[in-house]
């Protein structure tokens, strides 16, 4: 399990350093078409993927210990929801539709790549380090020693 946390913990820290130098370029005014572009790749390509292998590889490892993983499910939910938004929008904005915002826009990117942000702090150390317990090996009894 160590191997698969120290891999999704590398991911953080390259999807984190993604994140940061996207951010300048979503909070430019005007709002640049390429950033949104960007920001949504981002979330679609590295971001989606890098949760979905989480929920099907490490957390079926915490069996029935789902009570530590709840508020990371409802990040991990938050973060779907607004990438979907996020991809409705730009659609919008780049087809011309009426009522289409692109400042809104560009808040709502910048508002989904800081709870990404946030969201792997709290993954780190909340769940990292839960995975790092079950996987410790068993302390030896006085029994298994003699």
């Amino acid at each position: 399990m160590q191997d698969m946390i120290d891999r999704l913990k590398g991911e953080h820290e390259d999807i984190a350093g993604a994140i940061r130098a996207l951010l300048p370029r979503v909070g430019r005014r005007p709002v640049s078409r390429l950033a949104l572009e960007d920001t949504l790749r981002l979330l679609d390509t590295r971001v989606a993927p890098h949760e979905r292998d989480e929920e099907e590889k490490l957390f079926p490892r915490f069996g029935a210990a789902t009570d530590p993983l709840e508020p990371v499910l409802e990040a991990h939910a938050a973060i779907e929801e607004g990438r979907k938004a996020l991809r409705d929008a730009l659609a919008d904005w780049l087809a011309g539709a009426a009522g289409a915002d692109p400042e809104a826009l560009a808040c709502r990117a910048e508002e989904v790549l800081h709870q990404v942000l946030e969201h792997f702090q709290a993954e780190e150390r909340q769940v990292f380090t839960l995975a790092r317990v079950e996987a410790a090996p068993a302390p030896a009894t006085k029994a298994a020693r003699a």
